[in-house]
């Protein structure tokens, strides 16, 4: 793709996951950062194509795309999450709506997202404690939310491709403390929109 096409190529979304801890600190503007393993890990630096490109270089002529996107782009966050109903019937009856005709209607989407807990809002609560009708026993998985319930939506600002330790330590970033020193990241700048 060259980079004229790039250049007016709409923004794409993407997930990113992120701790009910590092959620609470992105709505307060504590955290503008995150650190993601690149894998495979390249053995030297990556060298990008131009600012708004998805791809990176190795000297070998290897390619890496980042999975969180370019300047631009936007990401919408999953995080721990239940469902609540004060109808348990209708979760019973339907079940979970289809996502996409949730996302296309306004209306289905208010209605959808009334039924949706974190436990970044209610932390150390089990969902039935958190007095808002909560239908599941337990917390789910941010792996298996949908895109509809995500309460959080960012804008890509920058992408780096750096080692973890080239991150100063006073950088508004999500807590990332497992990850060795000399491993390559991706390092991603947002805006927070929603």
């Amino acid at each position: 793709m060259t980079k004229e096409l790039f250049a007016t190529r709409k923004p794409s979304w993407r997930s990113v996951t992120f701790a009910s801890d590092s959620i609470n600190k992105i709505k307060r503007g504590l955290i503008t950062q995150m650190a993601r393993p690149i894998y495979p890990q390249p053995g030297e630096a990556l060298v990008q194509d131009f600012p708004t490109s998805l791809y990176w270089y190795s000297s070998d002529e290897k390619r890496w795309r980042c999975p969180y996107g370019a300047p631009g782009d936007l990401l919408w966050v999953r995080q721990i999450w239940a469902r609540v109903e004060p109808y348990p019937g209708v979760l019973e009856k339907y079940g979970m709506p289809v996502p996409w005709k949730v996302e296309e209607d306004p209306v289905l989407l208010d209605y959808w997202r009334k039924r949706v807990i974190f436990l970044s809002d209610h932390p150390g609560k089990k969902p039935e404690e958190c007095g808002c009708g909560a239908s599941d026993n337990v917390w789910r998985s941010p792996i298996g939310m949908p895109r509809w319930a995500s309460q959080l939506s960012l804008e890509v600002a920058e992408v780096h491709a750096q080692r973890r330790r080239e991150i100063e330590p006073n950088d508004a970033m999500d807590e990332n403390a497992g990850i060795p020193p000399d491993t390559w990241v991706w390092r991603v700048s947002f805006r927070r929109l929603a």
